[in-house]
């Protein structure tokens, strides 16, 4: 928003407390309209589109509710086109086909455009502090309001607009907690409420929603920070080490290759790379004379397992934005592109399948 790179801090627009704070349906509503596995909110709330980067001291004013960002009518009406075309609406109840998922929309240029909309008199004086950018004609619809079809006001084309990465859903979440929360005063935000909770409705947020997921997607196993499920291309080139080495040669692997890659050249590829990777013998396996073991319970969905930590503990103070400097240490891979290592496959595996050897402990703690 500033165009600054230091004394910056990054809030988080939906909290985490939201996963026990939230019922089950409210959260598996919300993975489903947004194209997320169950389990994949948690996911997404640690992601990039998540977050919003300001200059420290306005990021405390935008906590503190003293502005409030909402879509553009044009954001609007392409978050609600893309809304209605992503696959989870009308849908027969037994169609387990994938939805696109919410950070598809993201624009060509990597941003969206948001109304900065000041409430406070301190707020009303960063613009002058900023240089932000006037409204397009495509930005307010060309004057017609795109809900009712009616003439907007020529004053709604005054306000300035805001450029950043941060997804509609999180915007328009927080914009949610601010404007039910904050006094607004004499402020007139027709033009842009009425869209607002037209977009909640649509997009799953809320109790005003009325989508409902099917129940096939609500009793769906969540996935949870140590499942592994390696997509086509990750799994290109990798095998794991589960059989010995007069196993292998008779197996050629079935995923070492994709509709993108040659069949046999994937195959050799794995196979050359298993040759030079130490193996351990494997030991012979013995009958046992124990009786077979119990079972165990099975484990707590995460709901239940985040609910059971937090029961004792007091409530967390008011939410503030955490500072940039602190993420500095962040890994180097992180800066690559492509972004791996991720939650799906992490640097031990590069390690492993490049290399032929495992990281440190201390390595893997830090980056996986």
């Amino acid at each position: 928003m500033t165009g600054d790179t230091k004394g910056l801090s990054v809030y988080r627009l939906i909290h985490p407390t939201i996963l026990t704070d939230a019922t089950e349906l409210e959260i598996s509503r919300m993975e489903w309209a947004w194209g997320l596995e169950r389990g994949g909110l948690d996911y997404y709330l640690r992601s990039p589109p998540n977050d919003i980067f300001f200059r420290s001291d306005i990021a405390d004013m935008y906590a503190d509710g003293e502005f409030v960002l909402l879509p553009t009518h044009q954001t609007y009406m392409k978050a609600m086109d893309f809304s209605r075309r992503a696959g989870f609406l009308e849908r027969d109840e037994n169609d387990c086909s994938p939805r696109r998922p919410l950070t598809a929309l993201r624009p060509s240029n990597g941003v969206y455009r948001y109304v900065f909309i000041p409430i406070t008199p301190a707020a009303r004086d960063i613009p002058h502090q900023i240089a932000m950018k006037r409204q397009t004609d495509a930005d307010w619809n060309g004057g017609v309001h795109p809900a009712t079809g009616k003439p907007l006001p020529p004053w709604v084309k005054d306000y300035l607009v805001v450029e950043t990465h941060s997804h509609p859903v999180s915007i328009c979440k927080f914009a949610r907690e601010i404007l039910d929360t904050v006094n607004r005063g004499p402020i007139d935000l027709t033009p842009w409420t009425s869209c607002l909770w037209r977009f909640e409705k649509q997009w799953g947020l809320g109790d005003i929603s009325p989508i409902k997921p099917p129940q096939w997607f609500i009793d769906d196993a969540e996935k949870d920070h140590d499942d592994e499920n390696l997509s086509e291309s990750e799994a290109i080139g990798y095998w794991p080490l589960a059989c010995g080495k007069d196993d292998f040669h008779d197996r050629v692997p079935g995923y070492a290759t994709s509709s993108s890659t040659d069949d046999s050249q994937g195959s050799t590829r794995v196979l050359q790379w298993l040759e030079t990777v130490p193996r351990r013998k494997a030991r012979p396996v013995r009958a046992s004379r124990k009786r077979p073991a119990v079972l165990p319970p099975q484990t707590p969905r995460r709901s239940q397992r985040i609910a059971s930590k937090l029961s004792n503990v007091q409530p967390s103070p008011a939410r503030r934005p955490d500072s940039v400097e602190s993420n500095k240490s962040i890994p180097g891979w992180l800066e690559q592109n492509g972004h791996f290592p991720t939650h799906m496959f992490t640097s031990n595996d590069w390690a492993m399948f490049c290399y032929g050897t495992q990281l440190s402990q201390d390595d893997v703690e830090n980056v996986c």
